[in-house]
């Protein structure tokens, strides 16, 4: 794999993370809701359509190959926004 398709794999699993973030405070919502159907259809439905979504851009970036440093990547991401929300 060519530099700039690691690099360009790299800062869009970052921003993925960010995006995974939002996401999740979004669960946390439907997680407590008092219907348990929407509790199971809503986390179901949002961690199928995470998936979905970061597949779509690694298939554009680099034909869908999947690596480890990406989850460090999402991590990193992730933290990111939960550390800023903390200071």
């Amino acid at each position: 794999m060519s530099l700039d398709v690691q690099i360009k794999t790299i800062i869009i699993s970052i921003l993925f993370g960010i995006f995974l973030n939002f996401f999740l405070m979004f669960n946390k919502k439907i997680l407590y809701n008092k219907n348990i159907y929407i509790k199971i259809i809503g986390t179901f439905a949002i961690t199928i359509l995470l998936t979905f979504i970061y597949f779509l851009l690694l298939q554009n970036v680099n034909d869908g190959i999947f690596h480890i440093y990406e989850i460090l990547c999402i991590t990193i991401g992730y933290l990111i926004i939960v550390i800023s929300h903390k200071i």
